[in-house]
């Protein structure tokens, strides 16, 4: 959805939630105590801390087809 909200509605603020590392393991769950992110948080935005493990996000650029 955040994808199509994006490109088709032009909704910038779904922006964050494909702005993410290729590995969800590889980003850092880092929180203040109210649970909003601290500017060192990379771990991928919608997934609560250690839900995506194991993910990826594979993309293709620009005229590249699977």
């Amino acid at each position: 959805m955040a994808f199509l909200d994006l490109h088709l509605k032009g909704d910038e603020a779904k922006a964050a939630y494909l702005d993410l590392s290729p590995r969800a393991a590889d980003g850092v769950v880092s929180l203040n105590d109210d649970g909003t992110s601290k500017d060192d948080h990379t771990y991928w935005t919608g997934f609560a801390p250690r839900t995506a493990l194991g993910l990826t996000l594979e993309t293709l650029e620009e005229g590249q087809r699977n």
